[in-house]
């Protein structure tokens, strides 16, 4: 009787540690370029860089660059760096900074873990916020969500993100599977999307499994119904 209660329970444990917990894949250094269309006309450009230290400190960086159509919908340039830790599947933000060929868009933001509290430092009229328990910058939560498309039980997925003003919440559905063709190949991806609930804004991302959940075409319309597309081009 006593065996059979401890097999039971060896069952159970095992149960709970594979089918409930999420499995969350480690997330590795990466470089990747895209190119950004208007239905067949190239338009702009993206490179973005994941570096990751001992320790788990990481510096994630982007750079868009675009011309004609997409120059009207976010300028020219835009640079975006994320630096903090990588914790038991977490990632944790330090500091954020995002500068473009708009100066009131461009904006600064630090993470002080010590007084849970996130802070717009690059303005004297900046916000402080309380940190709820995983708030992301608007980079950082995108390698959140390739860690967090590797659970084996596929979600929604929500987002408490630091903005330019305030911590706004994204909400990331899962929409299906599907295979589609790239200029690196195949690639078998997770469909997921994130529509603005005031607007016709909304982001559609394709994100590869054989590239540990890294995009592979991002979609995105803005809210005047202008639509454009990223495209991967290289990748290592």
């Amino acid at each position: 009787m006593v065996k059979n209660n401890f097999i039971t329970s060896l069952l159970l444990l095992l149960g709970s540690i594979f089918f409930i917990s999420p499995s969350v894949l480690a997330l590795e250094p990466f470089k990747v370029t895209y190119n950004i269309y208007k239905g067949p006309l190239k338009v702009g450009a993206i490179s973005r860089d994941l570096r990751i230290k001992g320790g788990g400190q990481y510096t994630f960086t982007s750079r868009m660059e675009s011309k004609g159509f997409a120059k009207f919908l976010s300028g020219s340039l835009l640079l975006e760096t994320s630096k903090g830790a990588i914790t038991e599947g977490k990632i944790i933000p330090h500091t954020y900074l995002r500068e473009t060929d708009k100066p009131d868009k461009n904006y600064e933001l630090n993470f002080d873990r010590k007084s849970n509290f996130v802070k717009r430092v690059d303005s004297e009229e900046g916000y402080e916020e309380i940190l709820k328990e995983d708030t992301f910058d608007k980079l950082s939560y995108q390698a959140q969500m390739m860690m967090d498309l590797s659970s084996i039980v596929k979600e929604d997925l929500k987002y408490d993100i630091a903005s330019q003003k305030k911590i706004v919440t994204y909400n990331v559905t899962f929409i299906k599977e599907k295979k589609i063709s790239t200029p690196l190949g195949k690639f078998k991806t997770l469909v997921v999307n994130r529509k603005d609930p005031h607007s016709s804004k909304e982001t559609t991302v394709y994100c590869a499994e054989d590239l540990n959940w890294l995009p592979v075409r991002i979609e995105h319309t803005d809210k005047k119904g202008r639509s454009m597309a990223a495209k991967i081009a290289s990748y290592n």
